[in-house]
């Protein structure tokens, strides 16, 4: 059990060796990145709930992408007479609400495909 145990923990630390090299061909990674032009990111206090929120989406006209289970979050999209920009503004203001982030959007410059010898 002990040389299973040990041999996991080589493989994980080789694995993350490699990733780390891997993430340095892309060292301006973040100027790739872009984000949703109408849906943004809202998480907010299970203590207090979703109802003020509920209530804001309602009152300000946007509308629910989608209501996450798992998390206390949602993706909202802003309504179509308002900006992106304010629309976010608006939420930070809601009573409950956590963090209001950009929806971004990763794009692979390289498309993975099968190698030669999986074919």
């Amino acid at each position: 059990m002990k040389k299973i145990l040990l041999i996991a923990m080589l493989a994980m630390f080789c694995l993350s060796c490699s990733a780390q090299k891997d993430t340095a061909k892309f060292p301006n990674m973040h100027d790739v990145i872009e984000h949703s032009s109408e849906v943004f990111l809202v998480t907010f206090d299970k203590e207090i709930g979703k109802e003020f929120l509920y209530q804001a989406i309602e009152d300000y006209g946007a509308e629910i992408v989608y209501d996450y289970e798992i998390i206390a979050g949602m993706s909202i999209k802003r309504p179509k007479n308002k900006s992106l920009e304010e629309t976010m503004d608006y939420f930070r203001t809601v009573k409950g609400v956590l963090s209001v982030e950009y929806d971004l959007i990763y794009k692979l410059d390289d498309p993975v495909s099968p190698k030669p010898s999986d074919r």
